[in-house]
C-alpha cells in the first residue's frame, strides 16, 4: 500500500535530521563527530581476521588507497574482501541486490519493476551456474578466501551497525534490513552488471525499430551512416583467416556483410522495454552507442623512457562512491605457489585487480562494441507457446518470488524461448502493442500482439573471473593471450605492454555468428532461419596485433577490422573520431624522429579539441547574420582555436548551436519516444502514417509534442554517430533533413537557413541560462559535473530525498571537453549540457620504471560520506592531474601514512 503524503514528510524529516547530525553540520558537537567516525574504518593497529595462516600487512598512503602484502593467495584475498569491505561494503550489498533483483528487499516497492526486468535476465542465475560449471578450482579458492575475508568483517559488524551513514538511514524506514553473508556468487555477477552497460547496440535495435513508424528504411540508413574506414582507420592493419581457422596479422609478428533483415517492430513494446533499461540502476553510467573509452600503447622505440608507455581511461557514468577501487595485491615472495604482484583498478565486491599491471606486463580496456546481443519478436500464441515456423512451441517457465520491505512478495512468471527469455512480459502493453509494425508479408497474424526475447552471450556461462587472475599472473604475450581467450564478456579491446619491449593487442569475448541477418533490427523470432549458430566466433579467428610495425595501437572504440574481415563484429561502431584524434596527437609527436614522454602521453588523455567544429564552423561563419544581438555570438567563433576549455565563451556557444542545430534537423521530427522527457517541441502532426516523397517526419500541422524518454537514452545525442550523420548531409544543403519549423511556427528549407536558425536559437538559450553579456560566459557552466551519490536510489521511492542528497552528492565541477573529444566529458544533447559520462579514471604506465606511473580516480578509495577519502581525488582528476603510483615495496612503504596488520587467530 503507497505511503501517506504525511508519512513520506514525517520520513523526510528524520532523514535531513540523521544526515545533518552525522555529517555534523551547524556544530552537531561531540555525539556527531563520534558517531560519522564511528563508521570509519580502522587503518592503524592490528585486528584479528578468522582464517588467516599468517599475518597480512594493508598499508594506505594519504589518498586512502591500501596495498597489501601476505604470504599465501589465500590470505591475500581474504584481506583483500575484508579491506574493501571496509571502505565500500553499502556499495558492495546494493550491487548484488542489482544482480540478484533483490532491491526491493532493501528500498521496498518502488523497486519492484527494476528487480522484474533482471530477475527476467536472470542474471544471479547465470553466475551461479559459471561457478559452478565453468570456473578453475583456483579461481573458486580465491572466491572463497574473498568472500570469507568480507564475512569476517561483517561478523565484527553485524547487522551493518556502525558501518555506514547508509545503513542509519536505511534503519529510519527498514529497520529488520540485516545483510546476509557473502556469497562467491556475488562477486561473479557483478560481471553481469559490466557486460549489460557495455553489450553493444541494443539500444540502436530499439531505436531503429521505434524510427520505423516514421521513416522509410533508406532515411533510417541515414541516421546510421557507414562507418569512415578511409578517414578513421581500424584498430588493426586487417588480417586473414586461414583454412585452420587461425587469424594471420597483417602488419607485425604472428605469435563478406550479411544481408539486412526485415524490419519487424512494434511502437508501445519497444519503448517499454527502453523504459524498463531506463529504470535500471545506472552504477555503471548509460548504455549505448557513442559511449566508449580511450586506450593506447606506444612501444620503447618512441619513447623518452626506452621502454613502453600505456595508457587507459575507460568512459563510465559519474557517481559516488566512485565505480572503481584502487589497490595493490602483493605477495611478499612471488613464486610458482603465491604469484600475484598487481596493482590497478577493480571494483569493490570482486577479488583481483582489472585494469592494471605486474611486475612484468601492464594492460588495459576499452569496449569492443561487439554486437552481442540480438532481440527477437516473438508470436505469443497463448500463455504457455509461441510460434516458430508454424507450430507451436513451449515457453520454459520459472518462477520468482520478490520479496519487498514494507509489503507483500510479488510472484512473477519468466518465459523464455530456445534464444533466450521473453524481457516485455511484464508489461501491461503487451495486449495493445504492434500499432507500427512493418513486420514484412511473411509475418503472422499479430492478434493481440507480439512479445520480445532477448539472446545475450551474458547469459551463456562463461570464464570471466578466471580471465581475471590470469591477467594478473601474466608474464608474457602467451599467457597474456592465454587471460584474453577465457575473457567471455563483456567483450573488450585489450592492449598490452611488456618490460621486455613488446606491446600489442587482442580481441576477445564470445562473438555471435548469425545464421541470418546482421543484428541491426530485431529479427522475426517465428522464422528459426534467424538465430545464432551453436559456437561462436572461435578465439584463435579473432583480430589482434603484435608490435606492428608504425610501434603503436590505439584503441578508443572505433572499427577492430574493416569489411574484408570474414566475421561479422557488429554494424554498429562508434565513428573513430576520438581514435582519430590520438593518432594524429601521436604521429604528430613523431614527426622527424620525436620522441614520446609520460608527460605528453597524460596532456594526450587531456586534449578536448572538438573535431566536428573544424568543418561546421567555417559554414557557421559564412552565413549572414542581420541580427547584432546574434551577431555578437556569432563573432565569438571567427578566433576560436576549436578547444572545449571550460573557461572558453566560444566552446559554450557552438555547442549552444550544435544542440539547436539537432533539434531542428532531427528533434523536430522523432517521435516522442525517443526525446527526453519534458522535452516538448513544435513538430508537424502527421495526417497518416505515409510518408511524403518531399517530406521527412510526416506533413501537416505544427503541434506542441513533449518526448518521453528517460534523458540518459533520449536522441538526438549528439555524440560521434551524429557528427557523422551532419558531416555526411553536409553535402547536401537541400536534404529534407535541413527542413524544421522556425520560432514563427513557419515551415523553412535548406541548409543555410537552418544553420542562422540554430545560431539565433542558441543565443537566446545561452542568454537565458548565463545572461546576455557573453563576456561572462563559459563553457564550464552549462558543462558541469555533480557526483551523485547512486546507491540510496533517485526518487521518492528509494530511502533518501533530494534534500539527503544534495548533502551526500559533491560538485559541481566544471569540465572541459565534451562527447566526441578524447577528454570526453560526454553529455546528451537531447537533454541538456550536464556531464553524465566520464573519464572515470585515468592512469600512465611507464614499463621502464612502474613508481614513475602515474593514477587518479575520480570520488576516492573510501564509500563512507564525509571520510577524507571519499572525494579527495575529483578536484584533482577535474584538473587533469594524476597522483604518483608507487610500486616497489620501497616505494610504497614511503608512501605510507597508515598500516594496518590482519593478524591470524
Amino acid at each position: 500500500m503507497p505511503r501517506s503524503k504525511k508519512f513520506r514528510r514525517a520520513r523526510l524529516i528524520v532523514l535531513v535530521l540523521v544526515v545533518l547530525l552525522v555529517a555534523a553540520v551547524g556544530g552537531g558537537g561531540y555525539w556527531a563527530v563520534s558517531a560519522v567516525r564511528a563508521s570509519f574504518p580502522d587503518v592503524d593497529g592490528s585486528v584479528t581476521v578468522a582464517g588467516m595462516s599468517a599475518p597480512v600487512d594493508v598499508k594506505r598512503d594519504a589518498n586512502g588507497i591500501p596495498q597489501l602484502y601476505a604470504d599465501t593467495p589465500e590470505d591475500l584475498f581474504r584481506a583483500q574482501g575484508y579491506v574493501q569491505a571496509q571502505d565500500r561494503f553499502w556499495e558492495m550489498d546494493v550491487r548484488r541486490h542489482i544482480t540478484s533483483g533483490r532491491l526491493s528487499e532493501m528500498f521496498g516497492s518502488g523497486q519492484v519493476e527494476a528487480d522484474t526486468f533482471l530477475r527476467t535476465m536472470g542474471w544471479r542465475q547465470v553466475a551461479q551456474q559459471e561457478y559452478d560449471t565453468q570456473l578453475s578450482a583456483d579461481t573458486k579458492k580465491y572466491l572463497k578466501a574473498y568472500s570469507d575475508g568480507v564475512n569476517a568483517w561483517l561478523d565484527q559488524h553485524p547487522g551493518g551497525q556502525s558501518a555506514s551513514l547508509e545503513y542509519t538511514l536505511l534503519g529510519t524506514v527498514n529497520s529488520s534490513y540485516k545483510p546476509e553473508a557473502w556469497d562467491p556468487v556475488d562477486s561473479v555477477a557483478w560481471l553481469k552488471a559490466m557486460a549489460w552497460n557495455l553489450s553493444g547496440n541494443m539500444q540502436e535495435e530499439i531505436d531503429r525499430s521505434l524510427l520505423s513508424q516514421d521513416f522509410a528504411p533508406e532515411q533510417i540508413a541515414q541516421l546510421y551512416p557507414a562507418y569512415p574506414y578511409d578517414r578513421n582507420g581500424t584498430i588493426v592493419k586487417t588480417g586473414t583467416v586461414g583454412t585452420d581457422g587461425t587469424y594471420k596479422p597483417a602488419d607485425g609478428s604472428a605469435a563478406p556483410t550479411s544481408a539486412a533483415q526485415g524490419r519487424a517492430t512494434t511502437s508501445a513494446l519497444f519503448t517499454n522495454i527502453s523504459d524498463k533499461m531506463a529504470a535500471l540502476p545506472q552504477l555503471l553510467g548509460p548504455q549505448g552507442q557513442g559511449i566508449g573509452s580511450n586506450s593506447w600503447v606506444v612501444s620503447g622505440d618512441h619513447t623518452t623512457t626506452g621502454k613502453p608507455l600505456l595508457a587507459n581511461d575507460p568512459h563510465l557514468g559519474p557517481g559516488l562512491p566512485s565505480v572503481w577501487y584502487q589497490m595493490g595485491l602483493h605477495c611478499r615472495t612471488v613464486s610458482a605457489t603465491c604469484a600475484f604482484d598487481t596493482s590497478g583498478f577493480t571494483f569493490a565486491g570482486m577479488p583481483g585487480v582489472v585494469i592494471g599491471h605486474n611486475q612484468k606486463v601492464s594492460w588495459g580496456f576499452t569496449n569492443l562494441g561487439a554486437d552481442v546481443t540480438d532481440l527477437y519478436l516473438e508470436k505469443v500464441t497463448g500463455p504457455d507457446t509461441y510460434l516458430v515456423d508454424g507450430q507451436n512451441v513451449k515457453f520454459q517457465t520459472r518462477k520468482e518470488t520478490i520479496k519487498v520491505a514494507g509489503g507483500a512478495d510479488r510472484t512473477i512468471t519468466v518465459r523464455s524461448t530456445d534464444r533466450g527469455p521473453l524481457i516485455s512480459d511484464q508489461s501491461s502493453e503487451q495486449q495493445t502493442v504492434g500499432k507500427y509494425a512493418p513486420a514484412g508479408n511473411a509475418a503472422p497474424d499479430r492478434a493481440q500482439g507480439y512479445g520480445v526475447a532477448l539472446q545475450w552471450t551474458a547469459l551463456t556461462p562463461g570464464k570471466t573471473m578466471d580471465a581475471v587472475f590470469k591477467l594478473d599472473r601474466a608474464a608474457n604475450w602467451t599467457d597474456f593471450r592465454s587471460a584474453a581467450a577465457d575473457f567471455a564478456v563483456p567483450a573488450q579491446n585489450l592492449i598490452y605492454a611488456d618490460t621486455s619491449n613488446n606491446i600489442g593487442y587482442q580481441a576477445p569475448g564470445m562473438i555471435p555468428q548469425r545464421t541470418k541477418g546482421d543484428g541491426s533490427y530485431p529479427a522475426p523470432g517465428w522464422d528459426s532461419s534467424y538465430g545464432w549458430k551453436k559456437d561462436f566466433v572461435p578465439f584463435n579467428s579473432l583480430p589482434y596485433s603484435f608490435n606492428p610495425k608504425n610501434g603503436y595501437i590505439v584503441t578508443a572504440n572505433q572499427a577492430v577490422v574493416d569489411a574484408t574481415y570474414p566475421y561479422l563484429l557488429t554494424k554498429d561502431w562508434e565513428y573513430g573520431t576520438r581514435a582519430k584524434e590520438i593518432t594524429d596527437l601521436i604521429d604528430g609527436k613523431l614527426k622527424n624522429g620525436g620522441k614520446i614522454s609520460p608527460d605528453d602521453m597524460q596532456s594526450m588523455q587531456l586534449d578536448n579539441t572538438n573535431v566536428m567544429a573544424q568543418t561546421l564552423v567555417p559554414l557557421l561563419l559564412k552565413v549572414n547574420i542581420n541580427d547584432p544581438y546574434v551577431r555578437e555570438a556569432q563573432d565569438l567563433l571567427k578566433d576560436w582555436n576549436y578547444h572545449q576549455d571550460a573557461y572558453s565563451a566560444a566552446a559554450a556557444y557552438y555547442n549552444g548551436v550544435w544542440r539547436q542545430l539537432l533539434t531542428l534537423a532531427f528533434g523536430q521530427k522523432f517521435p516522442a519516444d525517443l526525446r527526453a522527457k519534458g522535452d516538448c517541441l513544435l513538430v508537424r502532426q502527421k495526417s497518416n502514417n505515409t510518408l511524403p516523397d518531399d517530406a521527412i517526419g510526416g506533413a501537416a500541422h505544427p503541434v506542441t509534442e513533449c518526448g518521453t524518454r528517460d534523458a540518459h537514452f533520449a536522441q538526438p545525442d549528439g555524440g560521434d554517430r551524429w557528427t557523422e550523420v551532419v558531416r555526411q548531409l553536409l553535402a547536401n544543403p537541400k536534404s529534407t533533413w535541413w527542413d524544421y519549423i522556425d520560432s514563427n511556427h513557419v515551415q523553412q528549407h535548406g541548409l543555410n537557413n537552418l544553420l542562422a536558425e540554430a545560431m539565433k536559437d542558441a543565443r537566446q538559450d545561452l542568454t537565458a541560462q548565463m545572461g546576455k553579456d557573453i563576456s561572462t560566459w563559459n563553457w564550464g557552466r552549462l558543462h558541469s559535473l555533480t557526483l551523485k551519490e547512486q546507491t540510496l536510489g533517485t526518487d521518492d521511492s528509494s530511502i533518501a530525498s533530494g534534500l539527503v542528497h544534495k548533502l551526500l552528492n559533491r560538485g559541481p565541477y566544471q569540465l572541459s571537453g565534451g562527447s566526441a573529444a578524447v577528454n570526453a566529458s560526454g553529455w546528451n544533447a537531447a537533454a541538456g549540457y550536464q556531464v553524465d559520462w566520464i573519464p572515470s579514471m585515468r592512469m600512465v604506465v611507464d614499463l621502464s620504471d612502474f613508481n614513475a606511473s602515474r593514477w587518479i580516480n575520480v570520488g576516492g578509495a573510501s564509500g563512507h560520506a564525509f571520510h577524507a577519502n571519499y572525494n579527495d581525488q575529483t578536484a584533482l582528476w577535474a584538473k587533469g592531474e594524476l597522483l604518483p603510483w608507487a610500486w616497489s615495496a620501497d616505494a610504497v612503504e614511503k608512501a605510507t601514512k597508515h598500516k594496518l596488520v590482519l593478524s591470524a587467530q
